[in-house]
């Protein structure tokens, strides 16, 4: 059996563990986690990304100062489920989609957080 800890796409993040056994998957749901000030439409859960106690959530179409500039979330485990610790945002608001992909170091030291427009790499 294999256990492996997963992000789903929805409207917010779903995190679970999934366990293959003799070539069938079964998904078991551990938590729903939205961000500090996420609403419907921000696509939050678009792209996820985890490494042991953390995980980094996009939302691509979260709006700021009347811009859909997108964002990031940081989430940390800890023994009773997940915590949002901290919403990253692009440096220039003007940006288009920031959250659109995301990716973090094995030992989650370092998040990198892709944009749309202009096709910008953000590294934290």
């Amino acid at each position: 059996m294999r256990k492996t800890l997963i992000g789903l796409l929805a409207g917010a993040a779903s995190l679970g563990l999934v366990n293959k056994v003799k070539g069938q998957i079964e998904p078991c749901l551990i938590q729903q986690v939205a961000g500090s000030d996420s609403v419907n439409g921000d696509n939050f859960g678009f792209a996820v990304a985890v490494s042991n106690n953390y995980a980094v959530v996009g939302a691509p179409l979260h709006m700021h100062h009347n811009n859909q500039s997108g964002s990031a979330y940081i989430l940390n485990r800890r023994e009773d489920g997940w915590d949002v610790k901290a919403e990253l945002l692009p440096l220039n608001l003007e940006a288009k989609k920031f959250g659109r992909s995301v990716s973090i170091s094995d030992d989650g030291d370092y998040v990198v957080i892709g944009s749309e427009g202009p096709a910008i790499a953000y590294v934290f």
